[in-house]
């Protein structure tokens, strides 16, 4: 190497620019199959835990709906989404995420929610989005005030959106 060096020092430069070019290349190729394998292997766990939870859903499911009609009442319901949420409906955060779940999954409002509906739900993590729809509502509510408590003790329920029946099942 010295006596090319000697010579001339474009080969130095040039051999110097020729590592460099090809540890950056080497490197990105070997990051790529890293990267592609992680990506494989992360979408092969995602679609085992969907599998799973599936499953675990329909089990207890199955538990609440003995007589296979194929849809939960809502006080069924309630006692489902306690058990697979983990809600206590002491909390008003808990009573709304039942809420905005009903709301979710009872589009008709014929106040059964289908099987279908259910195991689609638990599959595509809708859960999760309503959850995070109450955090960040009670975050702005913290900040706001709440406007619900404000309406409460004034008696004013003609804001309510809910349904009667639905208010009515917290009670229990």
């Amino acid at each position: 190497m010295l006596l090319a060096y000697y010579k001339n020092t474009g080969y130095t430069v040039f051999f110097i620019i020729f590592v460099i070019i090809g540890v950056f290349f080497l490197s990105n190729v070997l990051l790529a199959v890293i990267f592609d394998n992680y990506k494989r292997r992360i979408e092969l766990n995602s679609v085992k835990r969907v599998g799973n939870r599936r499953q675990h859903v329909e089990k207890i499911y199955n538990k609440f709906d003995t007589e296979g009609k194929g849809y939960l009442t809502i006080s069924q319901a309630r006692k489902f989404f306690a058990l697979t949420l983990d809600l206590n409906f002491k909390y008003k955060s808990h009573q709304r995420i039942f809420r905005k779940t009903l709301k979710h999954l009872d589009v008709e409002e014929t106040k059964q929610i289908k099987k279908e509906r259910i195991m689609t739900y638990f599959a595509l993590g809708g859960f999760l989005v309503l959850q995070q729809m109450d955090k960040e509502q009670k975050e702005l509510d913290e900040e706001v005030g709440s406007n619900e408590d404000v309406q409460l003790s004034q008696g004013d329920t003609s804001g309510s959106d809910e349904s009667e029946l639905t208010d009515a099942s917290f009670d229990a």
